[in-house]
């Protein structure tokens, strides 16, 4: 990744062969998934969860548009379920620690719950508070 927003070049340097367990992308996505669930367009918010991922690791978004009474195709109802659980598992390290600063930022994971999940993981990195 030429251009991070949450790790400097050293940094990556220092991360880039640590490797993310499955279980937690895999717990991360259950939680996020619970999230959205709730919520009044979980559709529509998967779609914008899906884009995020998509974007960071180089690849085309999806456009999710309805039909003409505000529906959507059963086949974007599936792909988005399958491409959901793909959020996580599907990035480097490096993208993962982009995507999930920007998770914390857009207010979908607590800092705090985060850094303890990493600790538990035994990860070398944690996140920070921005200054403002």
């Amino acid at each position: 990744m030429i251009f991070p927003m949450y790790l400097t070049e050293s940094q990556i340097r220092e991360i880039e062969l640590e490797v993310i367990p499955d279980d937690l992308k895999i717990y991360l996505t259950r939680i996020l998934r619970k999230k959205i669930e709730s919520s009044d367009n979980p559709l529509i918010l998967k779609n914008k969860l899906i884009n995020l991922s998509r974007t960071i690791r180089g690849e085309t978004i999806y456009v999710l548009i309805a039909d003409e009474y505000g529906s959507f195709q059963a086949w974007d109802i599936a792909w988005h379920e399958g491409e959901f659980e793909l959020i996580f598992r599907s990035l480097s390290t490096i993208e993962f620690i982009e995507y999930l600063g920007e998770l914390i930022e857009y207010g979908f994971f607590d800092l705090d719950e985060i850094n303890d999940l990493l600790e538990k993981a035994n990860l070398s990195f944690r996140y920070k508070y921005k200054n403002i």
